[in-house]
């Protein structure tokens, strides 16, 4: 057999797990602890994005703040006369059946307050 034919073999326990991606770290002297080490890198240089202040962002005018508005207002679709009508309908069958619906409860409370009462 040819040494790329041969099976790889395992070094260690058969459930051993092999960290894939990740970079290795070393534990510290006190093992006991479990807290960890990153491994030997060295301070980056550079700020990381939790340390950046934010930009200061200036005030918009008057004029800019129309324009946005209006610009803004062009992207709105607006619903057609059929649709309004659905929408309509259907917010009116909704309100009607709530309306049944506490009429029903303030009756049936209002008749066993009074049945308790008298």
């Amino acid at each position: 057999m040819a040494e790329s034919e041969k099976p790889a073999e395992k070094s260690g326990d058969a459930n051993e797990l092999i960290a894939v991606g990740a970079p290795r770290r070393r534990t510290t002297s006190s093992e006991e602890s479990g807290s960890t080490v990153k491994s030997a890198r060295g301070p980056k240089g550079r700020v990381t994005p939790s340390q950046r202040r934010p930009a200061k962002k200036e005030r918009t005018g008057p004029i800019q703040f129309v324009r946005e508005s209006i610009g803004e207002l062009r992207k709105v679709v607006y619903p057609t006369g059929h649709q309004v009508l659905q929408y309509f309908v259907v917010v009116l069958i909704f309100v009607l059946v709530i309306i049944a619906y506490v009429s029903l409860l303030d009756l049936l409370l209002g008749t066993a307050i009074f049945r308790i009462f008298t």
